[in-house]
């Protein structure tokens, strides 16, 4: 999985929910995401920035997903990272 999410109804029991980004951007590596914030653009628009893996694995990247629901499904579909370090 590259972003888990947990599901619940009472807040005090949890199920392992669907992967939010079930699949990076070709330029990245599955599985290396982390940092997943979500940010809401508008009505059933919302953004999944996440930390991921570059190419060169000694270099971390910011991309961006795009999706209709806060939990996901996302789509990454860039050909290259926002920002790199």
């Amino acid at each position: 999985q590259n972003v888990q999410t947990l599901q619940s109804e009472d807040l005090t029991r949890w199920e392992q929910g669907s992967d939010a980004l079930p699949q990076v951007a070709k330029w990245s590596t599955e599985g290396k995401v982390w940092a997943p914030e979500v940010a809401a653009l508008g009505p059933k628009s919302y953004a999944l920035y996440y930390t991921t893996m570059a190419p060169d694995p000694k270099i971390q990247c910011i991309s961006v997903a795009t999706g209709t629901q806060p939990e996901g499904p996302y789509a990454d579909r860039s050909t290259k990272p926002l920002v790199c370090e």
